[in-house]
């Protein structure tokens, strides 16, 4: 299971004074969307970008990218997604 939050310390400071707290921050990591494309004849890898996220769902991250910016049009133009770096 991917952690989506973490605890961290933290002091709150109120018109009574300051006490220590805990707060949870969302994780977010990298995620280079790429697109595998015929160049020349030869099956080329392109990148196309970097988002910022919270772990999980990237394959539906992704494609729903795709949809919104008009790079595809139809669920059927995507022939597959794959992960290519740790998870």
């Amino acid at each position: 299971m991917t952690r989506l939050a973490v605890g961290v310390p933290v002091v709150r400071i109120t018109a009574d004074g300051a006490c220590d707290g805990r707060d949870e921050l969302a994780i977010e990591e990298p995620l280079e969307i790429s697109l595998e494309c015929v160049d020349a004849g030869v099956w080329r890898r392109r990148p196309l970008l970097i988002a910022m996220r919270t772990p999980g769902q990237d394959a539906a991250l992704a494609a729903g990218f795709l949809w919104g910016e008009g790079v595809v049009r139809r669920a059927d133009e995507i022939r597959s997604t794959a992960s290519c770096g740790p998870i």
